[in-house]
Protein backbone atom coordinates (compact mmCIF):
# COMPACT_ATOMS: atom_id res chain seq x y z
CA UNK A 1 0.00 0.00 0.00
CA UNK A 2 1.55 3.48 -1.01
CA UNK A 3 0.56 6.29 1.27
CA UNK A 4 1.15 10.17 0.65
CA UNK A 5 1.20 11.43 4.37
CA UNK A 6 5.06 11.76 4.72
CA UNK A 7 6.63 13.29 1.67
CA UNK A 8 10.40 15.08 2.24
CA UNK A 9 13.37 15.50 -0.26
CA UNK A 10 16.84 15.50 0.26
CA UNK A 11 17.39 19.35 -0.07
CA UNK A 12 15.18 19.97 3.31
CA UNK A 13 17.37 18.99 6.46
CA UNK A 14 20.48 20.49 5.40
CA UNK A 15 18.69 23.79 4.45
CA UNK A 16 16.98 23.64 8.13
CA UNK A 17 19.99 23.30 9.54
CA UNK A 18 22.06 26.06 7.69
CA UNK A 19 18.89 28.14 8.63
CA UNK A 20 19.63 27.49 12.48
CA UNK A 21 23.26 27.70 12.32
CA UNK A 22 23.22 31.36 10.53
CA UNK A 23 20.41 32.37 13.42
CA UNK A 24 22.67 30.95 16.03
CA UNK A 25 25.92 33.08 14.71
CA UNK A 26 23.73 36.03 15.14
CA UNK A 27 22.76 35.01 19.11
CA UNK A 28 19.42 33.77 17.83
CA UNK A 29 18.07 29.89 18.49
CA UNK A 30 16.42 27.43 17.05
CA UNK A 31 13.51 25.67 18.70
CA UNK A 32 11.55 24.03 15.92
CA UNK A 33 10.96 20.15 14.74
CA UNK A 34 12.02 20.51 11.41
CA UNK A 35 9.36 17.67 9.83
CA UNK A 36 6.57 17.14 6.92
CA UNK A 37 3.37 17.36 8.62
CA UNK A 38 0.91 14.49 8.04
CA UNK A 39 -3.02 14.73 7.66
CA UNK A 40 -5.20 11.61 8.36
CA UNK A 41 -7.34 10.92 6.00
CA UNK A 42 -10.13 10.46 8.84
CA UNK A 43 -9.85 11.74 12.60
CA UNK A 44 -9.94 8.21 14.38
CA UNK A 45 -11.10 8.01 18.10
CA UNK A 46 -8.53 8.88 20.78
CA UNK A 47 -5.89 6.46 21.54
CA UNK A 48 -7.75 4.27 18.66
CA UNK A 49 -4.97 2.76 16.14
CA UNK A 50 -5.32 3.23 12.22
CA UNK A 51 -3.97 1.01 8.81
CA UNK A 52 -1.89 4.04 8.75
CA UNK A 53 -0.72 5.14 11.56
CA UNK A 54 0.31 1.61 12.35
CA UNK A 55 2.51 1.23 8.54
CA UNK A 56 4.34 4.78 9.97
CA UNK A 57 5.14 3.36 13.29
CA UNK A 58 6.52 0.29 11.44
CA UNK A 59 8.62 2.94 9.59
CA UNK A 60 9.64 4.53 12.85
CA UNK A 61 7.40 7.61 12.75
CA UNK A 62 5.81 8.66 15.77
CA UNK A 63 2.87 11.30 15.76
CA UNK A 64 3.47 14.33 17.72
CA UNK A 65 0.44 16.84 17.39
CA UNK A 66 -0.40 17.06 14.12
CA UNK A 67 2.77 15.65 12.50
CA UNK A 68 4.55 12.68 12.37
CA UNK A 69 8.41 12.58 13.19
CA UNK A 70 11.61 10.31 13.30
CA UNK A 71 13.04 9.63 16.50
CA UNK A 72 16.03 11.67 15.50
CA UNK A 73 13.79 14.63 15.14
CA UNK A 74 13.82 15.02 18.61
CA UNK A 75 17.42 14.40 18.92
CA UNK A 76 18.70 17.10 16.36
CA UNK A 77 16.01 19.60 18.30
CA UNK A 78 17.81 18.76 21.30
CA UNK A 79 21.05 19.29 19.88
CA UNK A 80 20.22 22.51 18.56
CA UNK A 81 19.19 24.06 21.85
CA UNK A 82 22.02 22.55 23.60
CA UNK A 83 23.99 24.91 20.30
CA UNK A 84 22.38 27.89 21.95
CA UNK A 85 23.18 26.86 25.20
CA UNK A 86 27.08 26.59 24.29
CA UNK A 87 26.92 29.90 22.23
CA UNK A 88 26.33 31.66 25.02
CA UNK A 89 28.72 30.39 27.32
CA UNK A 90 31.07 30.68 24.68
CA UNK A 91 29.89 34.71 24.30
CA UNK A 92 30.30 35.34 28.13
CA UNK A 93 33.70 33.51 28.02
CA UNK A 94 34.56 35.81 25.19
CA UNK A 95 33.48 39.10 26.71
CA UNK A 96 34.93 38.00 29.76
CA UNK A 97 38.52 37.37 27.68
CA UNK A 98 37.99 40.94 26.30
CA UNK A 99 38.05 42.51 29.75
CA UNK A 100 41.19 41.11 30.94
CA UNK A 101 43.09 41.54 27.77
CA UNK A 102 42.17 45.39 27.71
CA UNK A 103 43.10 45.68 31.35
CA UNK A 104 46.31 44.18 30.34
CA UNK A 105 47.31 46.58 27.47
CA UNK A 106 46.14 49.36 29.89
CA UNK A 107 48.63 47.93 32.46
CA UNK A 108 51.16 47.50 30.20
CA UNK A 109 50.67 51.09 29.15
CA UNK A 110 51.08 52.85 32.42
CA UNK A 111 54.14 50.95 32.75
CA UNK A 112 55.18 51.99 30.01
CA UNK A 113 54.32 55.98 30.75
CA UNK A 114 56.24 55.30 34.81
CA UNK A 115 59.28 54.00 32.71
CA UNK A 116 59.55 56.96 30.52
CA UNK A 117 58.86 59.50 33.32
CA UNK A 118 61.44 57.99 35.48
CA UNK A 119 63.94 57.84 32.11
CA UNK A 120 63.46 61.54 32.35
CA UNK A 121 64.10 62.11 35.88
CA UNK A 122 67.17 60.65 35.92
CA UNK A 123 68.61 62.49 33.33
CA UNK A 124 67.58 65.95 35.73
CA UNK A 125 69.16 64.02 38.66
CA UNK A 126 72.35 64.02 36.90
CA UNK A 127 72.49 67.33 36.01
CA UNK A 128 70.76 68.41 39.15
CA UNK A 129 73.54 70.25 41.77
CA UNK A 130 71.12 71.72 44.29
CA UNK A 131 70.87 68.67 46.86
CA UNK A 132 67.39 70.11 47.59
CA UNK A 133 66.02 69.61 43.76
CA UNK A 134 68.00 66.38 43.99
CA UNK A 135 65.87 64.61 46.79
CA UNK A 136 62.69 66.15 45.25
CA UNK A 137 64.47 64.65 41.97
CA UNK A 138 64.94 60.95 43.60
CA UNK A 139 61.51 61.30 45.25
CA UNK A 140 59.87 61.22 41.77
CA UNK A 141 62.06 58.71 41.04
CA UNK A 142 61.08 56.43 44.04
CA UNK A 143 57.81 56.82 43.15
CA UNK A 144 57.80 56.14 39.33
CA UNK A 145 59.41 52.91 40.40
CA UNK A 146 56.75 51.78 42.73
CA UNK A 147 53.86 52.65 40.28
CA UNK A 148 55.88 50.04 37.42
CA UNK A 149 55.93 47.38 40.26
CA UNK A 150 51.76 48.22 41.11
CA UNK A 151 51.14 48.23 36.98
CA UNK A 152 53.50 45.32 36.58
CA UNK A 153 51.38 43.08 39.34
CA UNK A 154 48.12 44.09 38.35
CA UNK A 155 48.68 42.75 34.84
CA UNK A 156 49.94 39.24 36.13
CA UNK A 157 47.13 39.44 38.02
CA UNK A 158 44.65 40.05 34.81
CA UNK A 159 47.32 38.20 32.98
CA UNK A 160 46.14 34.78 35.72
CA UNK A 161 42.42 35.15 35.42
CA UNK A 162 42.88 35.52 31.81
CA UNK A 163 44.53 32.32 31.73
CA UNK A 164 42.04 30.47 34.16
CA UNK A 165 39.29 31.11 31.29
CA UNK A 166 40.88 28.36 28.64
CA UNK A 167 38.91 27.16 25.48
CA UNK A 168 36.36 24.88 26.68
CA UNK A 169 33.14 26.76 25.91
CA UNK A 170 34.56 27.21 22.42
CA UNK A 171 35.56 23.77 22.14
CA UNK A 172 32.20 22.25 23.05
CA UNK A 173 30.56 24.67 20.90
CA UNK A 174 32.34 23.43 17.59
CA UNK A 175 31.91 20.11 18.42
CA UNK A 176 28.14 20.42 19.07
CA UNK A 177 28.10 21.96 15.17
CA UNK A 178 29.53 19.28 13.88
CA UNK A 179 27.69 16.13 15.69
CA UNK A 180 24.76 17.99 14.86
CA UNK A 181 25.20 18.26 11.25
CA UNK A 182 25.94 14.67 11.14
CA UNK A 183 22.96 14.24 13.10
CA UNK A 184 20.78 16.72 10.42
CA UNK A 185 22.29 14.22 7.48
CA UNK A 186 21.24 11.08 9.08
CA UNK A 187 18.02 12.07 9.48
CA UNK A 188 17.61 13.87 6.00
CA UNK A 189 18.97 9.91 4.63
CA UNK A 190 15.77 8.31 6.38
CA UNK A 191 13.77 10.61 5.33
CA UNK A 192 15.35 9.89 1.68
CA UNK A 193 14.68 6.08 2.50
CA UNK A 194 11.33 6.66 3.96
CA UNK A 195 10.39 7.93 0.43
CA UNK A 196 11.61 5.84 -1.78
CA UNK A 197 9.50 3.19 0.03
CA UNK A 198 6.95 5.09 -0.75
CA UNK A 199 5.73 5.89 2.67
Amino acid sequence: MRHSMVRTTASVRPLLFALAAASLIVGGTFSAIAAVPATAPAKPAAGASTPESDLLASKGLNKTGPIYLLRSDKEVADQMKAIAQARRKMDEEAKARAGFEQKIKMAKNAYAQYEFERRGHMARLEKAGDPTIQNQIIAKINGCTDNMKEAEKFKEEQEDKLNKIGEEARTKYINLILDTSAAVEKTSKEYETLAADGT
